[in-house]
């Protein structure tokens, strides 16, 4: 019984995930309401409150979901891949991401900087850890070519990400993101390099 009631919840908790996201694409996030998310859910507002506090907790799990796109099976798949075009493929999939969450990206940042005391989670930690390892590899295979370790190489990388994030939401989200990172992953490259 318990499994099935935890398999509910986690299916409830997805649908508002999704249904924040679909309604962050068609209005601004100060219309959407509670009820609203509930009705495109297709989850009662009782559900809502049992997996959230609040629609802002929802803003931070639904961003927050990000660690979830680097599954086991597409670790696997970047292994297969040279370095270089490993962490090219990821840090797509990194961006189409983002580029799918739109303006929500940005309330996640307003409410991140509201509430100062809550522990900072980005979202990223599987993401910079697989990024890390590829640096590694592709340092080590002499396909990257540097005199900088790793680990600063992924600092240096996932703020130019979040650089270009940040940058495309004070845009309104009008620019092409893929090409931004094509030109930034040029320029991290080139860095990197020295």
């Amino acid at each position: 019984m318990k499994r099935v009631s935890y398999q509910r919840s986690k299916e409830t908790k997805r649908k508002l995930l999704d249904a924040v996201i679909a309604l962050a694409r068609r209005q601004s996030y100060e219309t959407i309401t509670v009820q609203a998310i509930c009705r495109e859910a297709g989850v009662s507002v009782g559900s809502f409150y049992h997996q959230f506090g609040s629609k802002d907790e929802l803003v931070l799990a639904a961003c927050e979901k990000v660690d979830g796109l680097l599954t086991d099976e597409m670790a696997q798949s970047l292994d297969s891949l040279p370095p270089l075009e490993a962490i090219d493929a990821l840090i797509r999939r990194y961006v189409a991401f983002i580029r799918d969450l739109g303006p929500m990206l940005g309330e996640y940042y307003r409410v991140l900087l509201e509430h100062p005391n809550r522990v900072f989670r980005d979202g990223t930690q599987r993401f910079g850890r697989e990024f890390r390892a590829l640096l590694e590899r592709a340092i080590s295979a002499g396909d990257l070519v540097t005199d900088q370790e790793a680990e600063a190489l992924t600092e240096v990388g996932l703020r130019l990400l979040r650089g270009t994030f940040m940058d495309w939401l004070i845009r309104g989200c009008t620019f092409d993101l893929e090409a931004a990172y094509t030109r930034g992953f040029n320029a991290f490259l080139r860095y990197a390099r020295g």
